[in-house]
């Protein structure tokens, strides 16, 4: 059967069989244009996903420091004393996201520093309720300007009546 031949402008070639010319239609073979469009189609997508590789360092030290500051922030509010527990286990996971880090492991350095930010969180709030509660069980008054401030005293714990 004979064919019409067209080249395009980049290299494409059209053609057509006696039949598809009865129809006015012509079919296409991919030429250098649709090649050149797969390739900036690929390189867009090779580059958006080295773009995303990238962030996994900066997310996981960016968490490690938030952490390392919160544990800051708890010493200085006591947690050494008042919050054993969440200031050791805070110190214990940061230790762990850095190990982590330190061998590229990004989401579970991620991960640990979460938990170490979350303890350091817990421990500083513990502590800065612990300092407030004296050794006897009294609350200690907190500085305010109102010269009234209430001091809550805890009940006697004896089995003997109060007697007024």
């Amino acid at each position: 059967m004979p064919r019409s031949v067209l080249l395009t402008p980049l290299g494409g070639v059209c053609y057509r069989s006696a039949r598809a010319a009865l129809r006015g239609e012509w079919m296409r073979t991919p030429g250098l244009g649709a090649l050149v469009t797969r390739l900036i189609q690929m390189m867009v997508v090779l580059a958006l996903a080295l773009s995303m590789i990238g962030c996994g360092p900066i997310v996981s030290g960016m968490r490690i420091m938030k952490a390392d500051v919160e544990i800051s922030e708890a010493v200085t509010a006591g947690a050494r004393d008042h919050a054993v527990y969440e200031y050791t286990a805070a110190l214990e996971y940061l230790k762990k996201a850095r190990e982590e880090h330190a061998y590229s492991d990004f989401v579970g350095a991620e991960r640990f520093a979460a938990k170490a930010l979350d303890y350091a969180y817990q421990a500083r709030r513990k502590a800065e309720v612990g300092s407030r509660v004296q050794g006897d069980g009294h609350i200690a008054p907190t500085e305010t300007s109102d010269e009234k401030a209430v001091i809550i005293v805890p009940a006697p714990q004896s089995s003997e009546g109060v007697t007024p």
